[in-house]
């Protein structure tokens, strides 16, 4: 699992969930503005907002 975030964003919920249940997850750390409009973002994540859970089968993110 990996966890896409950004320091000015909402990522403190999703996170505190992922250590509660156990997850192992990744962090991948985000620049808003820059790192979540790239093409290879835009691909997990249509929509370019963080934060956004990903696994090989799931894609979770934060409603805009």
């Amino acid at each position: 699992m990996k966890l896409y975030y950004s320091p000015q964003g909402r990522a403190v919920r999703p996170r505190w969930l992922l250590e509660e249940i156990g997850e192992p997850y990744e962090l991948v750390r985000l620049t808003l503005g820059k790192d979540n409009k790239t093409p290879a973002y835009l691909k997990i994540n249509p929509n370019g907002t963080v934060p956004t859970s990903a696994n090989a089968a799931l894609v979770f993110s934060n409603p805009a």
